[in-house]
C-alpha cells in the first residue's frame, strides 16, 4: 500500500495501486470487475480511463493479465477496468460459460428461457463508483472489446449514456444491420485477423482484398460498415490503406474530413487479442488510434 493524495479530501490518504479486484451491484446481483490502478497516480490530476470486454468465456481479471492494457496502462498512465461478464447457459454447448447482453447488435446465443442481465446498466454502476473512487478526465473516456466484448462496445455505443472518446472493437460488432441515431459519433475501429474462423464463415485465410466491395450484402463486412455509414450519415465512399501484404485499411470520413470508422483486415491473425512482441500488439495499437481522439 502507498500513500497519495485523493480529490475527494485534499489529504494524504491511502492507494492502493496495481490490480485490485472489486464488486458492484448491478440489478439483481453482485458483479466483478478488476481495476488497474497506475503507480503514477497521484489524485490530484485526472487521468484518462478504458474499458476492456473480454471475449466470451472469460473473465476481467485473466483478461487483464494476458490482453497486454495493464502495460498501457503504467506506460500511459491512466486507469483500466476490465469487467466480468456474468454466466450463462449457452446454446450450442449447454455448458454456463460467460457471456454480454449484447442484443440487438447480435442474437445472444443463450438457451431458451434465459434471462440476461443489463450490461449497460453494469458499467455505468462501475463508472459511477469508479468517478467517486477516483480523479477520472471524463473527457477521455475509451472503449475496447475482443470478440462478443467487441459487440458490448457495439450495444454501448447504441445505449450507454457516457461521453464516450473513442472505441475499438476487435473481431466482434454488429452481425445484424441496425438503425440507431446517436447523439455523439463517437471514432470506431474495427478490427480482424484475416484466419479468424469465429467471425468469417469462409475458407481461411481469408485475402486481405476482402475488404474490397463493402457495399455487397454478402461482405462479411457489410453489417458493421452498413450500421455505422448510416447511423453517422457518412458517405459510402472510403480510402483503402495499409501494406496490404500485412493489414488492409478502409478509412471512412466526415464530409469535413473527420475521420469517424476505420474497419482493418489483419494478416496471418487467428482470433485471438494478439499480444505478441514483433508481430502485433493490439493494446498497444488499439490505444495509439484511440487517444488521438482526445488530444493526449
Amino acid at each position: 500500500m502507498i500513500s497519495g493524495c485523493t480529490v475527494n479530501s485534499g489529504q494524504f490518504d491511502p492507494f492502493v495501486y496495481g490490480k485490485i479486484e472489486k464488486t458492484v451491484n448491478s440489478g439483481s446481483s453482485e458483479r466483478q470487475y478488476t481495476i488497474h490502478v497506475p503507480s503514477g497516480y497521484i489524485g490530484s490530476k485526472a487521468l484518462p480511463l478504458v474499458i476492456v470486454f473480454h471475449d466470451r468465456g472469460g473473465q476481467g481479471s485473466a483478461f487483464y493479465d494476458s490482453s497486454g492494457w495493464k502495460e498501457i496502462c503504467e506506460k500511459e498512465n491512466l486507469f483500466v477496468v476490465f469487467p466480468s461478464g456474468k454466466e450463462y447457459c449457452d446454446a450450442a454447448s449447454q455448458m454456463q460459460t460467460t457471456n454480454w447482453n449484447f442484443s440487438p447488435v447480435d442474437n445472444n446465443p443463450v438457451c431458451s428461457g434465459t434471462t440476461m442481465e443489463n450490461d449497460v446498466l453494469f458499467i455505468d454502476k462501475i463508472l459511477e463508483k469508479t468517478f467517486i473512487e477516483y480523479n477520472i478526465d471524463k473527457k477521455n473516456l475509451y472503449m475496447v472489446g475482443f470478440g462478443e466484448g467487441g459487440k458490448m462496445v457495439a450495444k454501448m455505443l447504441v445505449d450507454s449514456p457516457q461521453p464516450w472518446t473513442a472505441s475499438t472493437q476487435f473481431a466482434g460488432s454488429f452481425a445484424n444491420t441496425f438503425e440507431w441515431q446517436p447523439d455523439r459519433k463517437v471514432p470506431v475501429l474495427f478490427q480482424v485477423g484475416n484466419q479468424d474462423t469465429t467471425f468469417f464463415k469462409e475458407s481461411i485465410p481469408v485475402p486481405l482484398s476482402r475488404l474490397s466491395g463493402l457495399e455487397n450484402s454478402n461482405n462479411p463486412f457489410y453489417p458493421i460498415a452498413s450500421t455505422f455509414k448510416n447511423a453517422y450519415k457518412i458517405s459510402s465512399s472510403f480510402q483503402l490503406a495499409g501494406d496490404t501484404t500485412k493489414i488492409a485499411k478502409a478509412v471512412f470520413s466526415m464530409p469535413e474530413g473527420n475521420q469517424v470508422l476505420e474497419i482493418s483486415l489483419l494478416g496471418d491473425i487467428k482470433h485471438e487479442y494478439p499480444n505478441r512482441a514483433g508481430v502485433f500488439q493490439a493494446a498497444s495499437e488499439h490505444w495509439q488510434w484511440m487517444k488521438k481522439f482526445g488530444g493526449l
